[in-house]
């Protein structure tokens, strides 16, 4: 079940490895409510890796010119 979930909301590997651990050590109940909320789960997901691509993109921005200073001397 989870692996088409997985395939559904394109889920990276490394996240997929995250989640598996943890349902394997949740009780059923966790488990059940896992599954019906994963449309949310997986929308939480990607907006956290958008945040790090952003953040990223705004450190490559700030540290771009010292790059360029320090290549040009």
């Amino acid at each position: 079940m989870l692996k088409t979930l997985f395939d559904k909301y394109k889920i990276s590997e490394k996240d997929q490895y995250e989640i598996n651990q943890i349902f394997m050590i949740v009780n059923d109940e966790k488990k059940h409510k896992i599954l019906a909320n994963f449309e949310l789960l997986a929308q939480k997901i990607q907006k956290i890796e958008e945040e790090i691509i952003l953040e990223q993109n705004i450190l490559l921005d700030n540290i771009l010119p010292d790059i360029q200073k320090i290549i040009q001397k």
